[in-house]
């Protein structure tokens, strides 16, 4: 009796070490995020993410990256605007500097094909900071079937630009854009973004910089994309692609 009771207390343990464990290991960071796979969307990658506020009808939220100390960023909103106007915006990067937040001038260097660019960007970043420039390679698959486009980008390493006079060249970073069709006259738009701003700057610092400019930049596209669509809406014509 004494050795069975033995047996079935050593069980036990044996029970609670699993469970134990399993809760550790559950709440593990997605490693794939970032990896040069699909940056988001999958039930897996959701349950990674954090939600840290609700402003003027963006969603905000935060996740861990896995062998960094750099938390990548995440918004969502809903625009009431046709997913065409939406993305004429995005595709226009000479345009960029009016709605994303710190960029002081962006411009397209090169267009290899219809689903592949490089781009230029120059951000006047917050003293005491040092400007930052950077360069992106940007791929888009659109489906306009489904109601359904998505652009991702990641730092070029390569100095395709000379780097300017006081300016750091950005090499860690990438995001995405996702328009999904709500309705023919609204879009939900997603954008992350991971951005490690390089040089000798405070963690705390590129966390709150890097946690800014998605929340700031999808409420200037929300802003930038109703005014387009409310005084084009009476002579706008979608554009049919393929």
């Amino acid at each position: 009796m004494a050795l069975n009771g033995f047996k079935i207390a050593c069980l036990g343990m044996v029970l609670i070490f699993i469970v134990s464990a399993y809760s550790v290991f559950a709440d593990e960071p997605d490693p794939t995020f970032l990896s040069g796979c699909s940056l988001s969307n999958s039930q897996q990658q959701d349950r990674a993410w954090c939600e840290t506020e609700k402003s003027e009808g963006v969603t905000n939220f935060t996740k861990t990256i896995q062998g960094s100390d750099l938390n990548a960023y995440k918004g969502v909103c809903i625009i009431d605007s046709p997913i065409e106007i939406i993305y004429d915006i995005l595709s226009n990067v000479s345009e960029h500097s009016k709605w994303i937040k710190y960029c002081a001038t962006s411009r397209e260097l090169d267009r290899p094909s219809d689903k592949q660019s490089f781009q230029y960007y120059d951000f006047d970043v917050p003293w005491p900071l040092a400007n930052r420039d950077i360069v992106v390679h940007c791929t888009t698959e659109a489906d306009w079937g489904r109601g359904k486009i998505t652009i991702q980008s990641e730092a070029v390493k390569e100095p395709l630009v000379p780097i300017r006079k006081n300016h750091m060249r950005i090499t860690d970073s990438r995001q995405e854009w996702i328009l999904e069709q709500v309705t023919p006259d609204s879009t939900r738009v997603t954008f992350v973004s991971y951005t490690n701003m390089e040089g000798p700057v405070s963690k705390m610092l590129n966390k709150l910089i890097s946690k800014v400019i998605p929340s700031s930049s999808l409420k200037n596209l929300k802003k930038i994309s109703m005014e387009k669509y409310l005084s084009a809406s009476d002579r706008f014509i979608a554009k049919t692609y393929p």
